[in-house]
């Protein structure tokens, strides 16, 4: 064994040695590996940060487990638990050693130096650090022993908001901190590996459960049917996960049966909570295209092995006579193919190692990432032993893969034949060598048509998204979030939503304004359901779904929406008039079609929601996505349901000009009125079409470095054949030959390959495109412009590739053909 570490070792420092005198060589080979296992490391850690990596800063993070409320039949279906439920389940002493509850969310916050910002925040029970195990590293976390009203105003923050913030001054204890407009006091400091029991979020400040009461005071949070909470906690020793989940369930029964209307077909279900550390439909999404990213790296990496295969192959063409010369003196085939295969993977692994630095890179870079909209997300993508062993394993397999090719064929080198070829000269390929090379050559031509067939289609998809008819205009729209939460009253939040609108329609320029709770395409609308009044009572009351917004008179006209029928929201539709709501198109075609809807009553919620009588009837929107059909929505003025957290729409020929006065007229309303989200309405529609627009740089930054790799190396193979036949091209030149002639010799064989590999790899393209239709919305799988552009384009470029080193060759005089004899 000892000897063949050493044979072995002996083979390593051989190969490095061969590889630093070819510098040339060397650097282009491990930069295509660098490149392809790069690319797949990148892609990995993203699989193992969502697979893999465990929830960072808590004890035993493996043996936490979650309650979430489900039906029954239907494990799958989870939703959040009710408070009641909470109590319920945490009094389970014997399955459960601590449950917590908590609920996460994005607050404004404000300090006392006049600092704002939009973060995550925790409301958590008092035993939620203790459950996780996370100790504090400045103050003290919250008090278990201390009640519920002495501990409301305590607040939590993380390490990352303390330095940001604070400049990490130990003065933070007792400091105070506005979190939706209301003062809590900072009593500790938390880690800044601690981000909860989620990857995709990171909280920054966690403060009690009982908080709720302060910032939503009234709100319903403690009946069965308010289902608001996650839950983490711990089995008890020696209690199977089996067993817990039995009792869980029988529980869930119980309580089921003593709360029948808001707890009917509701079971519950125990998961471990490494299934949710990040939110499975975001999961889900991530790993879709984390698999269509490996399949495309996958691809370049083949792209990039049959380059450095077809260098090899040249390469070691030229050191035949010291393949045979050794086989002379007695050296077996296997050994010499060992040597020839050491090389290889020295290769492959100096390319891992520049495909580490490039996953690194790519990890920074994807870390620092954020998406806008409603739910950013913030993974956590450094490298770890996963990613490390991934690149090492994934490197060795490479080197062989891409060598034992090039290795075989070198390997039968003959003594005799080289001898007589001259020792030291270099000799053409022989026909199978000639046929691999050609193999080689078309499988790049293939893979990289492949590629850019892929990102054709995400181009031409994003291009699809924003040419559709939105409904609405998208420019010269200036949006901004306020937060109202500090005042207690219905009357004082309409006082202020009136005074915004007003005094910001004064403002020179500004064309119109609207307030409203949801914008469409970004955070989507509210769902709740809907009944026509002549339907109550009925088997169909309360089935059918509708999405609503809430929003002040003006709002359409800020939108550039159009009114088909009927009248806007007024000033008179107080909260002492008529409810009255108004309603799309495909709201009315639903339920009086073909009739007059204005005048009609509706009901949107439960029973206890009054029936709105309908006053207008708008165009269809886009309101989820640019892709859905016409959806039926409503909309209900802002001064009938008031809400303290609304978004203001200023349309303006300039918008831009206007932002520093529309923030000095709010400041002149409330000084320490919270405003966010500062954006123009095309910069926020942006994240609307940010899946194709990600999968359209992604992929066509791959397809581009795959059909750069393939063309480098059809250029060194046209560059290696005319070297390998200088003296045939002196002679022909010699003869007479014209060098049209002579160029169309060297070309036609590799034109015929490219034709081959374009073929074979538009073949490819329609088989593997039919698995991409859900993320192709708006074109075909085989759009016939992509087709038929990435077949011209490759053409082309194949021909460039091709005629650049010909044109070397018809240059070429008999006396420079004579130094080859």
């Amino acid at each position: 064994m000892w000897q063949l570490f050493k044979s072995v070792g002996q083979d390593a420092r051989l190969g490095l040695r061969l590889l630093f005198r070819n510098p040339g060589f060397t650097a282009a080979a491990v930069l295509s590996l660098a490149l392809g296992i790069g690319a797949n490391s990148a892609v990995f850690s993203v699989v193992n940060t969502v697979l893999f990596t465990p929830v960072p800063g808590v004890d035993d993070p493996s043996s936490l487990v979650a309650v979430r409320e489900s039906r029954e039949g239907q494990p799958q279906t989870r939703f959040r638990t009710s408070y009641p439920a909470y109590l319920e389940f945490a009094g389970m002493s014997d399955v459960f050693s601590g449950l917590a509850a908590f609920s996460t969310d994005l607050f404004p916050i404000g300090t006392v130096s006049g600092e704002s910002d939009k973060v995550w925040a925790s409301m958590v029970t008092p035993n939620y650090f203790s459950i996780l195990g996370v100790n504090p590293v400045r103050g003290r976390i919250l008090d278990q022993k201390e009640s519920p009203a002495d501990s409301a105003r305590a607040a939590v923050i993380g390490e990352a908001l303390w330095k940001r913030v604070y400049g990490a001054r130990e003065s933070v204890i007792g400091s105070q901190i506005s979190v939706k407009g209301h003062a809590f006091t900072v009593i500790g400091v938390l880690p800044e590996g601690f981000r909860g029991t989620r990857l995709d979020i990171r909280p920054e400040i966690w403060i009690p459960l009982s908080a709720r009461q302060i910032m939503e005071p009234g709100s319903d949070v403690n009946t069965p049917g308010t289902r608001w909470l996650f839950t983490v906690g711990r089995t008890k020793p020696g209690v199977s996960l089996e067993q817990a989940r039995g009792r869980v369930q029988a529980t869930a029964r119980q309580f089921r049966e003593r709360y029948p209307d808001e707890q009917s077909k509701n079971t519950a279900v125990l998961i471990s909570v490494a299934e949710e550390k990040i939110a499975p439909a975001l999961r889900k999404v991530i790993l879709s295209f984390a698999g269509l990213l490996e399949a495309v790296v996958l691809l370049v990496l083949l792209i990039a092995c049959a380059n450095v295969a077809n260098l090899l192959l040249a390469r070691w063409a030229r050191r035949q006579t010291e393949m045979s010369i050794r086989l002379g003196l007695g050296a077996s085939r296997a050994r010499i193919l060992r040597q020839l295969i050491t090389e290889s993977v020295l290769l492959a692994l100096l390319g891992g190692l520049g495909g580490l630095l490039m996953a690194y890179w790519t990890g920074r870079l994807l870390s620092g990432y954020r998406l806008s909209g409603v739910l950013p997300f913030d993974m956590d993508l450094t490298l770890d032993s996963h990613v490390f062993l991934f690149a090492l394993v994934f490197s060795l397999l490479t080197g062989v893969g891409f060598g034992i090719a090039p290795a075989l064929y070198s390997a039968r080198s003959s003594l005799v034949q080289s001898l007589r070829s001259g020792a030291g000269q270099v000799v053409g390929l022989a026909i199978p060598s000639r046929r691999l090379q050609s193999l080689f050559v078309t499988s790049q031509i293939a893979f990289s048509v492949l590629l850019l067939v892929v990102a054709g289609l995400f181009i031409r998809s994003l291009q699809k998204a924003q040419e559709v008819d939105l409904g609405f205009r998208a420019e010269n729209l200036l949006l901004f979030t306020v937060d109202l939460a500090a005042q207690d009253k219905d009357d004082q939040v309409l006082r202020m939503n009136r005074e915004i609108a007003e005094n910001l329609a004064a403002l020179p320029g500004v064309q119109a304004v609207g307030l409203a709770d949801c914008v469409p395409l970004v955070g989507g609308l509210n769902q709740t359901s809907v009944t026509p009044a002549e339907k109550i009572g009925t088997p169909e009351e309360g089935t059918n779904p509708i999405l609503y917004n809430t929003i002040s008179a003006g709002y359409f006209k800020a939108m550039g929406a159009v009114l088909l029928q009927g009248r806007d929201f007024s000033t008179s539709d107080s909260p002492q008039s008529l409810p009255v709501v108004i309603i799309n198109q495909a709201t009315a075609a639903k339920f009086w079609p073909g009739e007059n809807p204005i005048g009609r009553r509706l009901r949107l919620g439960g029973s206890k929601k009054p029936l709105r009588e309908v006053i207008g009837v708008v165009r269809n929107w886009k309101y989820q996505s640019v892709w859905e059909a016409p959806e039926p929505a409503a909309f209900i003025p802002l001064l009938q349901s008031p809400e303290k957290v609304v978004t203001v729409h200023l349309r303006a020929q300039n918008p831009a000009a206007l932002l520093r006065p529309a923030l000095d007229t709010l400041q002149s309303i409330d000084r320490e009125l919270p405003v966010f989200d500062v954006r123009t309405f095309q910069d926020q529609l942006a994240s609307a079409f940010v899946g194709q627009r990600i999968g359209s740089w992604l992929v066509g930054l791959f397809g581009l470095l795959g059909l750069l790799l393939a063309t480098v190396g059809i250029a060194g193979v046209v560059s290696y054949s005319v070297a390998m036949r200088t003296r045939e091209i002196g002679v022909r030149m010699a003869l007479g030959a014209r060098p049209a002639t002579v160029l169309w010799v060297i070309v036609k064989e590799k034109l015929v390959l490219a034709g081959v590999g374009v073929g074979i790899g538009l073949i490819l393209a329609i088989s593997f495109t039919r698995f991409l239709t859900s993320m192709l919305p708006g074109i075909s799988a085989t759009d016939p412009v992509v087709f038929a552009g990435i077949a011209a384009v490759s053409a082309v470029v194949t021909l460039v590739a091709c005629l650049v080193p010909a044109r070397r060759a018809v240059r070429v005089t008999p006396v420079e053909a004579l130094r080859y004899e």
